[in-house]
């Protein structure tokens, strides 16, 4: 999947509370439709009093990798804290609730086209919810993964090994520099679908890019294919692959990709896919990466399951 970190422009005209001020009253009388802006820091405390006080299932679509400098747009009530912010060009929106008759009502004021990311499996009540507040299935992406990523050339171990070595030493992949930034970044945003898509910004961007981690193949001097990726540890992260050329030029860009990641120390290599992307699932087979049963279900406000 296309995915990984986010540049953000965020709207409306929620009214900034100091979090201090709001921590010394009583915390459950900050409830109701009143909004406020907040950072991951703050919205982080009240995540905590809902998960001490829980009357239910705990539902969430957050996981504690959100930007500090970010600020997003909250609403509460005493089960329930949901909060968005605008993301190249579309909300996104993430709750932390055990109540979801309270998330259902936050839910239905969220403005058309809004986005809900839900990583794992969604039960029935859950996209009844969802259903009964305005959203809907959008897409779906698969986890492939490989947890043995330093076999990925040893034949012995991947059956595809010693044909996935042959483009290891392809001279038609190159690194980006910072004079390709531009384009590579408009490329991004005119390829990707934003809905699904979570791009980084032109500044993020660049950085990857003066870190060697964005691989590129060019034709006539124009950017054609190209591959972001990350190192978070020991895992080895695709972000985003494109490629407008050859079908092997996917496979050289990767290769070297990996290769990089492996004498980097990474041992764990992971991307997400959307499920009915056939081409690619067959294509990570020689990567031997496959779906470990993670799931990535997008919902769109509005928009009725395709």
């Amino acid at each position: 999947m296309d995915a990984a970190i986010n540049g953000v422009e965020l709207t409306g005209n929620s009214a900034c509370v100091p979090f201090d001020a709001e921590l010394n009253n009583d915390f459950d009388s900050w409830v109701g439709d009143r909004s406020l802006r907040m950072r991951i820091s703050q919205i982080s405390k009240y995540i905590s009093e809902i998960k001490k006080n829980a009357i239910s299932k705990i539902y969430t679509n957050y996981y504690a990798n959100h930007p500090e400098e970010v600020e997003y747009d909250v609403i509460r009530e005493s089960q329930a804290i949901v909060f968005s912010y605008w993301d190249s060009s579309v909300r996104r929106i993430f709750f932390y609730v055990s109540d979801l008759n309270q998330l259902c009502k936050m839910l239905m004021n969220q403005e058309e086209g809004s986005i809900i990311d839900y990583i794992g499996k969604c039960d029935d009540t859950f996209l009844e919810t969802l259903k009964q507040s305005g959203f809907y299935k959008f897409s779906r992406f698969l986890r492939l993964s490989n947890r043995n990523l330093t076999h990925i050339f040893d034949p012995i171990s991947n059956p595809y090994g010693e044909y996935m070595s042959r483009f290891l030493e392809s001279k038609e992949i190159e690194k980006a520099c910072q004079g390709d930034l531009e384009e590579l970044y408009n490329l991004l945003l005119r390829t990707f679908d934003n809905r699904t898509s979570h791009f980084q910004s032109k500044e993020e961007l660049a950085e990857i890019i003066k870190q060697g981690h964005v691989l590129i193949h060019k034709k006539k001097e124009r950017i054609v294919s190209f591959i972001i990726f990350y190192f978070q540890g020991k895992k080895f992260y695709t972000a985003h692959i494109l490629n407008g050329a050859e079908n092997h030029i996917a496979l050289c860009m990767y290769a070297q990709a990996a290769q990089m990641a492996i004498e980097s120390g990474c041992t764990y290599a992971y991307s997400w896919v959307e499920e009915n992307n056939k081409v690619s699932l067959r294509s990570n087979q020689l990567k031997q990466s496959f779906p470990d049963g993670m799931t990535d279900t997008i919902f769109v406000k509005g928009e009725l399951a395709l």
